[in-house]
């Protein structure tokens, strides 16, 4: 190879190496001299007139640490080959954090260390950013929790008293209270038992991200019977469970919730005296499970379905419930890497009916789908 051809290879594999962000580096350890890339001369800055640029220049650019641990494979060089990937913490650069050097030393004729070396400065720095945002919000996280809590007990102390006080009223009257006074004590007790159920409730959605899941075998049907029996179906309605496969593993608690909450929703939002509800589940991608839970009631009208997915959110105003089911729902599934949306029920033709839908790992925690 002529020196005009070598000069051509040395300047295209310098292209090649700036192109994809990385440089050349050729350490010298008898003489201690180090050359390469771009990056390099980033780093180290322009060498004196007629030298070269020395490896005592590049320790004092690193801090303490990975100073001496560079310093350290640089003494080991003469006895023995060895392949180095290290991470090195640059000090005192405006524009460079970490550089990453990876590369292969030999010892014959002379200890030479020779690879590539790697900016990582935006790779540290964007870890850093996130970093400090989950330490940030491990910290909102926290206070929400208090918070939630203090509202909690403290709220709870007062709604006591009302129910107490409301009692009182009705022992007092006896027989003298007319049936329209009986009513509005029958109402504030059903108001009060809802803020109390409202503040359960809230606990229950603040802390879904704390509870860790156990993995075991689930009969999904044996699930899903068990299910209807805790909601309390009453005659005239009927839970039909078509799940495929049967068996499953997956964190029964979390599921089981889930789907208790949606079934609970289903029943109390209905608006007849019979019903269908029912609980499907099929393979939904690779260790995935796609359910649904689908009734023939009301229906949702569609601008308002991502609506109520919100804590607190009831249609139509004032409901049986305490509009905290479906937030903890989306919660729970998130949480698990999954995703829940609703869609047009068997009886959407003619308005009625819908079906929640989402996606749910068998195997641990998932990553979330897109």
């Amino acid at each position: 190879m002529t020196d005009e051809e070598e000069q051509d290879q040395r300047a295209s594999l310098n292209l090649a190496f700036a192109i994809g962000g990385m440089n050349h580096f050729r350490v010298d350890v008898a003489s201690g001299l180090i050359a390469g890339g771009p990056l390099v001369k980033r780093l180290l800055g322009e060498p004196d007139a007629g030298e070269a640029f020395r490896v005592e220049r590049l320790l004092t650019r690193l801090d303490a640490t990975t100073g001496r641990q560079l310093a350290q494979i640089l003494t080991d060089l003469p006895r023995h080959d060895l392949a180095v990937d290290v991470e090195l913490v640059v000090v005192d650069h405006a524009a460079i954090d970490a550089i990453r050097m990876v590369g292969r030393a030999r010892t014959i004729p002379t200890p030479i260390l020779a690879g590539i070396m790697v900016d990582e400065t935006e790779r540290r720095r964007s870890e850093e950013l996130l970093r400090g945002r989950a330490a940030d919000l491990a910290a909102a996280n926290r206070q929400l929790e208090q918070f939630t809590h203090i509202v909690s007990h403290d709220l709870k102390s007062p709604l006591r008293g009302v129910h107490h006080l409301a009692s009182f009223l009705r022992e007092d009257l006896g027989d003298a209270a007319s049936p329209q006074v009986l009513e509005h004590l029958d109402k504030l007790d059903r108001q009060v038992t809802k803020m109390s159920r409202m503040l359960d409730d809230l606990q229950t959605y603040v802390h879904v991200d704390r509870r860790a899941g156990k993995i075991e075998t689930v009969d999904l049907e044996a699930l899903g019977v068990e299910l209807g029996e805790l909601v309390g179906l009453p005659d005239g309605f009927t839970l039909d469970v078509d799940v495929e496969p049967v068996r499953v593993e997956t964190d029964r608690t979390a599921l089981s919730l889930v789907l208790r909450n949606l079934l609970d929703n289903s029943f109390k939002h209905h608006d007849r005296k019979s019903g269908m509800l029912r609980i499907e589940a099929r393979p939904h991608g690779r260790g995935r499970q796609r359910f649904r839970v689908i009734d023939d009631g009301p229906g949702i009208v569609r601008r308002y379905r991502k609506r109520v997915f919100e804590p607190f959110h009831c249609l139509g105003g004032a409901g049986p419930g305490s509009g905290m089911g479906l937030a903890f729902v989306k919660r729970a599934v998130e949480r698990q890497g999954g995703r829940v949306w609703i869609e047009d029920g068997p009886g959407a033709d003619a308005g009625r009916g819908v079906a929640f839908c989402f996606t749910w790992p068998l195997v641990g925690c998932g990553k979330p789908d897109g």
